[in-house]
């Protein structure tokens, strides 16, 4: 009896150690996922929405495809509107509304700013597409994150539709061959 209980102890030991060292990908998932509060949440939507209308204005100007120019003008105007809104929101409190791209974004816009001709549709199209995800995830979490204020959860809820329809479409614009 006592060699039983010694290795349901050790095979029990065992487990737990493999488990620790490996745990499942739903755990690893939930450890990586950022915290969002609401400053985090103002800044990275504000720089998302400043760099969806700015990169549209590029298009309008690059595009030769009229898919992808009625795109940009969507981008353009729905971005310009959604941040006045949070700007509105966030107006008197502690998180800043800034109206500059920081470094980060400045660098993705002159990266498509110096794309070719040619391949401008499609890389615009993929970063459309890349920015939607990311935004759609941002917005998800902020939507029901406690540590974000209750006017910024129902701006991100209110807002989120509009991304995931923009995320849609922008899976249709022209994408770089696979």
């Amino acid at each position: 009896m006592r060699f039983i209980t010694l290795a349901i102890v050790g095979v029990s030991t065992v487990a737990a150690t493999v488990f620790a060292q490996n745990p499942p990908a739903s755990t690893i998932t939930a450890l990586h996922e950022p915290v969002v509060t609401s400053e985090i949440f103002v800044e990275k939507a504000m720089q998302a929405g400043l760099y969806e209308v700015e990169a549209g204005r590029v298009a309008l100007m690059r595009s030769k495809d009229p898919g992808v120019k009625i795109f940009a003008e969507r981008m353009v105007k729905d971005h310009g509107a959604a941040g006045a809104e949070l700007a509105a929101v966030v107006a008197g409190t502690a998180y800043p509304a800034t109206q500059q791209l920081n470094a980060e974004h400045q660098d993705r816009l002159k990266k498509l700013q110096g794309v070719t001709a040619g391949a401008f549709d499609a890389a615009y199209g993929k970063d459309m597409m890349d920015a939607h995800g990311e935004a759609v995830t941002l917005f998800t979490n902020a939507s029901s994150a406690s540590e974000v204020t209750a006017g910024l959860r129902g701006f991100a809820r209110k807002t989120l539709p509009a991304l995931q329809s923009h995320y849609e479409a922008a899976k249709s614009l022209p994408h770089p061959e696979k």
